[in-house]
């Protein structure tokens, strides 16, 4: 697997963290508290290319999923798939942030 981007955005057992030191064979992430974790990388999924703020992602908190499921639904009876990046910028904007992904996701 390539290494993962310095400052992306990655999924770790259902949470937003930050790729701090990117590696082949074990990486640092930081997690949404603060704190890191050595990880390997094929425990994470990237969502996001970054940069990626962990702090910002925390503040997002429970947001409204409305807008995100209405897109889903249109596409699913239109017969279509779409991925991450792709949802984030019809939501919300285009590029999407890395704040826009971890909503959509």
């Amino acid at each position: 697997m390539a290494n993962l981007p310095k400052d992306g955005l990655v999924l770790y057992k259902g949470r937003p963290a930050r790729v701090k030191e990117p590696g082949a064979d074990r990486l640092v992430i930081e997690l949404v508290d603060g704190s890191t974790q050595k990880v390997r990388p094929k425990d994470v999924a990237l969502l996001h290319k970054g940069p990626c703020d962990p702090a910002r992602l925390a503040a997002i908190g429970d947001v409204s999923t409305e807008d995100a499921d209405a897109v889903r639904q249109l596409l699913a009876a239109e017969g279509e798939t779409v991925d991450l990046q792709d949802l984030a910028g019809l939501i919300h904007s285009d590029p999407p942030t890395s704040e826009h992904a971890w909503r959509s996701w």
